[in-house]
């Protein structure tokens, strides 16, 4: 291969030029390729990322209501249930959430606090407070 030659295909080209125009070309194409496709990754990943974040402030709406008419009706049956969904919202994997009692929940969680101190305290992290 002389000093002229193409060092991709091996043809003459200009000799100020590594590589011939089509070789060039060709590179620039298979780049922009890859460029599109990580574009095309990351609009998908934006868009699942998106999805969820819709899903998760869906879940914590309900979960809103729920405690605010919890809180209005102070329906016992209904808080217990309220009390294992706010475990398992800001502490997955709780031992008691595992369960799955709510006499276990009700019993070794509630005492702990009166229960409305329990229902601002999950309002308060539900709307992010933490």
């Amino acid at each position: 291969m002389s000093a002229r030659d193409c060092q991709h295909c091996g043809e003459a080209c200009d000799a100020a030029a590594e590589l011939c125009a089509p070789c060039e070309l060709n590179i620039v194409k298979l780049a922009l390729k890859d460029a599109q496709a990580e574009r095309d990754e990351a609009r998908q990943m934006l868009r699942a990322a998106t999805d969820e974040v819709r899903a998760l402030r869906a879940d914590a709406s309900v979960a809103i209501d729920t405690l605010m008419g919890l809180r209005k009706a102070m329906d016992p049956s209904a808080t217990r249930e309220a009390l294992r969904n706010v475990l398992e919202l800001t502490n997955p994997g709780h031992p008691v959430t595992r369960l799955g009692d709510h006499d276990v929940l009700w019993t070794q969680v509630a005492p702990a606090y009166k229960v409305e101190e329990v229902l601002e305290v999950a309002l308060a992290h539900l709307r992010g407070g933490r």
